[in-house]
């Protein structure tokens, strides 16, 4: 998980979260941890229990982010820390989340969130991950990046998730 200060156009001084996605094997056993009856997908729910307090408290210890705090909070994640993201900035509404981006983002709840009118979901190509769990639905706005053809691809997962160039490229081609 990063913290920091966004410093550009309209969300210049906010508050920036950004959560990494699935590193190692504990991180593949939180993913496949999806098989509960709740309305969340339980692995992504139990670790943002377990470091939730420990977010906050980063925040609120730390002067400089808590007055970009006061400013706005902009929620990000990639694959698994995409639906963490998304489960954090729900959590967090009270707290100025103005924006909540997932890329390549699984499925990871069944009901509506309060983040998701601010949830913009990206999708690279062919990318499988985005359609996993297919219990729960997508409660973003999704935009796809780059030509969909047939198939679904892990190829394109990791060039979404390891490739931020390419990423960043087609974003800035969607405000052209």
């Amino acid at each position: 998980m990063q913290f920091g200060i966004y410093t550009d156009k309209a969300y210049n001084g906010m508050l920036t979260i950004n959560l990494k996605a699935s590193n190692g094997w504990r991180d593949w056993l939180i993913n496949l941890m999806c098989w509960s009856r709740n309305e969340v997908h339980a692995g992504y729910k139990m670790e943002l229990d377990r470091y939730y307090d420990d977010i906050m408290d980063t925040i609120k210890d730390t002067p400089e982010l808590l007055t970009a705090a006061d400013k706005g909070t902009l929620i990000s994640g990639r694959s698994k820390g995409g639906a963490e993201a998304l489960l954090l900035a729900n959590r967090m509404i009270g707290f100025g989340v103005k924006l909540c981006g997932l890329v390549d983002a699984p499925k990871c709840t069944r009901y509506w969130t309060a983040a998701e009118d601010l949830t913009v979901s990206l999708v690279y190509k062919n990318d499988i991950v985005p359609r996993f769990f297919p219990w729960f639905k997508s409660v973003a706005k999704t935009v796809q990046l780059g030509s969909r053809t047939h198939g679904l691809s892990v190829r394109d997962h990791e060039i979404a998730t390891t490739q931020e160039d390419i990423m960043y490229k087609l974003v800035e081609d969607l405000d052209d």
